[in-house]
């Protein structure tokens, strides 16, 4: 083993050289840019997974506020548009430009297929009943109704539109068995 004054006797100076601290200056610069681009991917990623918790949100909110309607105004394309049109929530109110919409078909499919209700919120608040079963034949004459309720949102940081959705089974007499 060599001491350590030895390696301090064998140098010129008693300091550091300039392409030393160069160097040194080099490498904690890399460092540094590479922990800057890690902490902006990071705060992407969490503000991605925030949007991604309050759609999740504000669709079982709207699930639930569908549970708890009555079975006329579930399967009536003008009071579903209603209903949609009333609905408020803050996670709704925290995404951009959202848009809402809700598809009741019947449970289990039949065949021939019916038309399913389909009513859809813009992001300014306006809704509209974009298909609805033709006159004579009513979704209220089902037992059970499937729900399927959609939200597309602009993404803060990309500007791409994301989407998430949920659907559920809904019966006139409550859970299915």
């Amino acid at each position: 083993m060599f001491p350590i004054s030895s390696f301090a006797a064998k140098r010129n100076g008693s300091g550091l050289t300039l392409v030393e601290v160069v160097i040194s200056a080099a490498l904690f610069s890399v460092m540094i840019a590479g922990l800057g681009l890690v902490d902006s991917s990071c705060r992407k990623l969490v503000r991605a997974q925030r949007e991604t918790a309050l759609a999740s949100q504000t669709l079982g909110e709207l699930v639930e506020r569908l549970r708890a309607s009555s079975w006329a105004n579930l399967t009536r394309a003008s009071t579903s548009a209603d209903l949609l049109g009333q609905f408020e929530s803050t996670s709704l109110n925290s995404l951009a430009q959202p848009t809402l919409r809700i598809t009741v078909g019947p449970y289990p499919p039949v065949t021939p297929s019916l038309t399913p209700l389909v009513v859809e919120r813009a992001p300014n608040g306006t809704t509209t009943i974009v298909s609805q079963p033709t006159a004579g034949l009513s979704l209220r004459a089902f037992l059970a109704v499937r729900v399927d309720v959609r939200i597309v949102w602009q993404a803060v940081d990309t500007s791409r539109q994301r989407t998430r959705e949920i659907a559920s089974v809904i019966s006139l007499a409550g859970l299915l068995k």
